[in-house]
């Protein structure tokens, strides 16, 4: 079920990464895209972007700050505008709906398949003359704020009770770095020269990822979250 799970997603990944070579956007209703590549990659970047906050929040609830990602949210959506129709899923009318909101351990496996999704679209050549305009800052804050989540239980807010995350959400959080780290390689690969203004924060981001091991891509004893042994994979 893993082996094929994994072919299944991977392909998927691939298949939305795709859709801006053909000027299109994966959206239920997308009959009308206009073929323009660099339009059409933005545009799924942008949805893939607010998808993974949107899970992130469902996920790490509990994990880290209140209104954590605020900011990048803020500009992938700004106030009163309306958001572009969600990729494969709606988090927010989920947590609407009947079936009541997605556990963390899924919101956070949907989160992971975005963040594939950005590293695969930022490897893929695009068949245009024009360059396809990358936000690179808000797409180094979704990897920061993927990888700042250690699985420790914090508290929202100063005078609330920590929360610790599910054990599930726990054993897929090591993916979920890898996956925010790929994003990084990616981002530097395909902004070369042009990724110098970031190279501060991205620079101060891998120095915070190799202090949290000890050097060989382990956690360390006793940090982190509750549960599972403190011996699973970090970034």
């Amino acid at each position: 079920r893993g082996v094929f799970d994994t072919a299944v997603r991977d392909a998927a990944v691939g298949c939305v990464a795709a859709h801006p070579r053909i000027g299109s956007a994966p959206t239920a209703n997308a009959g009308g895209a206009p073929a323009d590549s660099a339009r059409a990659w933005s545009s799924t970047c942008r949805r893939a972007l607010i998808a993974v906050h949107a899970n992130l929040d469902l996920a790490l609830e509990g994990a880290e700050p209140m209104n954590a990602g605020a900011s990048s949210k803020a500009k992938l959506v700004p106030a009163g505008e309306e958001p572009p129709p969600p990729i494969g899923f709606d988090a927010a009318a989920e947590m609407d709906g009947a079936n009541g909101r997605p556990s963390s351990p899924v919101a956070l496996r949907r989160a992971i398949t975005m963040l594939h999704v950005i590293a695969a679209m930022l490897r893929a050549t695009l068949p245009t003359a024009a360059a396809a305009p990358v936000p690179a800052e808000l797409i180094l804050a979704a990897a920061r704020r993927t990888l700042d989540c250690d699985g420790a239980a914090s508290s929202a807010a100063p005078g609330l009770p920590a929360i610790a995350l599910r054990v599930e959400t726990l054993a897929a959080l090591p993916d979920a770095h890898v996956a925010a780290a790929d994003v990084v390689v990616a981002l530097v690969e395909c902004g070369g020269v042009a990724m110098t203004a970031l190279a501060g924060p991205v620079a101060r981001l891998v120095d915070s990822c190799l202090r949290r091991g000890d050097g060989s891509g382990r956690r360390k004893e006793g940090g982190g979250g509750g549960g599972g042994g403190g011996d699973w994979g970090t970034c």
